[in-house]
């Protein structure tokens, strides 16, 4: 995965300097759209002369965001059949963690820019991923078991009948960034908070008691750090490219607990595994690639898309967070050596004046 993502930067960077010198400052109309625009010329009085500021332009984009997510945690067993074929225990697996990520999700983004003849300026954005999940079930007759011996621990997690293993989280992202015209490249610097969300729950039923428990796992990442990054463009008629390559570190202040709960009397559940809330700092990566186009519908709209890769490396995942021995709770850790690659694209408008 790793591999694959610098691989594409460095295709993109050899596609960019080429064209570096035809850079148009980010989200602005092509030159001759811009001398219709109304930008602030303002002057200043200085020793008797008169001293024209650069004019300054504004960018609105309001876009629909769409992607998905490869997790790195290892491919761990978490729902087997009892016995094989030949009667012996453990049985096959029927659910791992690779069945269930957090697949596609959407969400809104909003950027806000200001940037001056030269090419310098101000950017945010904000974006976000809501409501992505994945479900994995199966099915038996009183031989479907949680992996481990957590599955010997607790009736309902022992021989059930059905389990159900879902997937859910979200992200939420903004930067505010500061860009420099050098030689036809926009040189960015910025500050970063992303949070990143990941819960895994299983659920057995035991049909025949009309009793369930339930294995919960939730995780939450919360980086915040600086980033560099390059961003160059150009116009080609009415239409505009765009790429941006970011990178940064960050830190992660990242939480999880999780907990073992019998439901055998709703009304009064009991706990196999009580929860047990984790917290630990450590270092992560961030980096971007953005690959956008825009169309030029009149003198300040404009239609754009983009194809995005975001790659995090330093994070906790609760499939990393998964443990199946009957351990105390002492003995739950939290690990933040996973890594996740996210990829989409996103659509929208954009308005300059």
């Amino acid at each position: 995965m790793k591999g694959q993502l610098w691989i594409a930067a460095s295709v993109c960077v050899a596609l960019v300097a080429p064209f570096g010198a035809a850079f148009v400052a980010p989200f602005v109309a092509a030159s001759e759209l811009r001398e219709t625009q109304d930008t602030e010329a303002l002057s200043t009085e200085w020793d008797g002369a008169t001293e024209r500021r650069v004019a300054r332009s504004r960018y609105l984009a309001a876009e629909t965001v769409l992607m998905g997510f490869r997790q790195a945690a290892s491919d761990q067993p978490m729902v087997i059949r009892t016995l094989d074929e030949n009667n012996q225990y453990p049985g096959p697996t029927l659910i791992s963690t690779d069945d269930v990520v957090l697949g596609f999700q959407a969400g809104p983004q909003i950027t806000f820019g200001v940037v001056d003849d030269i090419g310098d300026g101000w950017e945010t954005r904000y974006f976000s991923l809501l409501g992505g999940g994945q479900r994995a079930i199966a099915t038996g007759v009183g031989n479907v078991t949680l992996a481990g011996d957590l599955g010997l621990a607790d009736v309902n997690l022992l021989d059930a009948d059905q389990m159900t293993v879902d997937a859910a989280g979200d992200l939420h992202s903004i930067e505010v960034s500061r860009g420099w015209n050098w030689g036809g490249f926009t040189m960015l610097a910025a500050f970063r908070y992303l949070r990143l969300y990941d819960r895994l729950t299983i659920t057995s039923d035991a049909q025949e008691t009309d009793t369930f428990s339930v294995y919960d796992l939730k995780t939450a990442n919360n980086l915040f750090g600086g980033q560099l990054g390059v961003r160059s463009g150009g116009d080609l008629g009415r239409l505009s490219w765009q790429i941006d390559l970011k990178a940064g570190m960050y830190g992660n202040a990242a939480t999880h607990n999780q907990a073992v709960i019998n439901y055998a009397d709703p009304a009064a559940p009991s706990f196999t595994r009580e929860w047990c809330p984790r917290s630990r700092g450590g270092a992560a990566f961030l980096g971007e690639l953005e690959l956008a186009l825009s169309y030029a519908l009149s003198d300040r709209w404009r239609a754009r898309a983009s194809y995005r890769m975001l790659w995090m490396e330093g994070v906790g995942l609760s499939g990393d967070q998964l443990t199946f021995e009957n351990v105390p709770t002492a003995d739950i850790g939290l690990s933040t050596a996973g890594g996740v690659l996210m990829y989409g694209a996103s659509i929208g408008l954009e308005r300059s004046w």
